[in-house]
């Protein structure tokens, strides 16, 4: 699954990266720490909607809001996120892949801010910066 992850990473940090291939199962875990960081600030904003779209190409813009919608209603399962990405390389990545949504729309919301710090709390990593 680090494999996976670094994907995910690649895209985000290089607009020119193909976009990712098909759908494992650890892209429902990374869909909902997305959504619950796009919408810490109380809201999805452009940004974010476009960030996702680019994660997740094999969605369709309808299919990305009602995903975004059901992991909102039944919350944020970091147990679930925890299992998908079990070491800690994998889950200091998943902290970085957190950050690069929070600061999709060029700040960091203090909602934001505080849901990074609680994940990595709860995951067992330090936060970065």
């Amino acid at each position: 699954m680090a494999h996976r992850i670094d994907a995910f990473l690649t895209v985000l940090e290089d607009r020119s990266a193909p976009a990712i291939a098909g759908h494992e199962p650890v892209d429902d875990a990374l869909l909902g720490l997305l959504a619950h960081v796009a919408f810490a600030d109380g809201q999805v904003g452009d940004a974010e909607f476009a960030l996702l779209g680019r994660l997740f190409p094999w969605l369709e813009a309808g299919d990305i809001l009602g995903r975004v919608a059901a992991v909102l209603e039944t919350g944020l399962d970091i147990d679930a996120l925890g299992a998908a990405l079990p070491s800690p390389i994998e889950r200091a990545k998943a902290l970085r892949f957190a950050t690069h949504m929070a600061w999709a729309d060029d700040q960091m919301d203090p909602g934001e801010s505080e849901l990074i710090r609680e994940l990595a709390l709860k995951l067992g990593v330090a936060p970065q910066g």
